[in-house]
């Protein structure tokens, strides 16, 4: 699964679990509003690796005292976010690693377009355009009805 689309489940998750807490008297209002700003910000897409880390430390934090206080439904809470915090990291981590692959291919593309009077990068392109790969999907499923 996408880590975007599981960071909007585990969102999903916390905000419907922190109503229904805030709705049964398990958790106060204080604490409703700590995790909904930790997922707000999470989820801004603004936070850098630092700044998740930051989070991170934060929260596990927030789990020890937590589970330190007995309090099981804050300690619940603050761990389905620090798992929220995780995935995010990992989101990031992943897209710059994609980014530093881009920027690679198309270096090494732009090389090759000086052999291949630029048919280098019309490859890289077709490659990396969505639309391509379902053109490529669409004349595969043809191909398999036809026969």
């Amino acid at each position: 699964m996408e880590l975007k689309k599981l960071n909007l489940i585990l969102k999903k998750r916390i905000l419907q679990g922190t109503k229904e807490s805030v709705k049964q008297g398990k958790i106060n209002e204080d604490l409703s509003d700590d995790i909904l700003d930790s997922v707000n910000n999470i989820m801004s897409g603004n936070l850098d690796l630092v700044d998740l880390g930051h989070q991170r430390e934060d929260l596990e934090k927030k789990v020890a005292k937590a589970i330190e206080e007995g309090d099981e439904e804050a300690a619940a809470l603050y761990g389905t976010t620090l798992d929220l915090v995780k995935s995010e990291e990992k989101r990031v981590v992943l897209g710059e690693m994609y980014n530093k692959s881009l920027g690679a291919a198309q270096g090494l593309m732009s090389g090759l377009d000086e052999i291949t009077g630029g048919m280098g990068s019309t490859i890289l392109n077709a490659l990396t355009n969505p639309i391509s790969g379902l053109i490529a999907l669409m004349l595969g499923f043809a191909a398999m009805q036809q026969q």
